[in-house]
């Protein structure tokens, strides 16, 4: 398991990388700042679009599918000031 800790600018920034061996089987992210943030699994994060993370604890969690498939790439965000941490969780077997 695999804690990190990236800033979120105000421009698109990669916040968990490619798992290129596809050994991952869980993520967590979890926005701890004061801000609101948007996470995009592959394409460049938008502020205003993708999955929000709401401000003092907005979280996400991604996991296989029912055929056991998740996602493998990147997974990018935003917020508005810049800045500010988020809190990404991944499991790999």
């Amino acid at each position: 398991m695999a804690i990190t800790k990236p800033t979120v600018a105000v421009t698109t920034t990669e916040v968990l990388s490619e798992q290129k061996r596809g050994r991952r089987v869980l993520v967590i992210l979890c926005n701890n700042s004061d801000e609101d943030m948007y996470v995009n699994p592959g394409s460049p994060a938008v502020t205003t679009a993708g999955i929000p993370l709401k401000a003092n604890g907005g979280s996400w969690v991604d996991k296989p599918d029912v055929y056991g498939l998740m996602y493998q790439g990147i997974y990018t965000a935003i917020c508005a000031s810049g800045g500010k941490v988020l809190s990404v969780t991944e499991l790999i077997r």
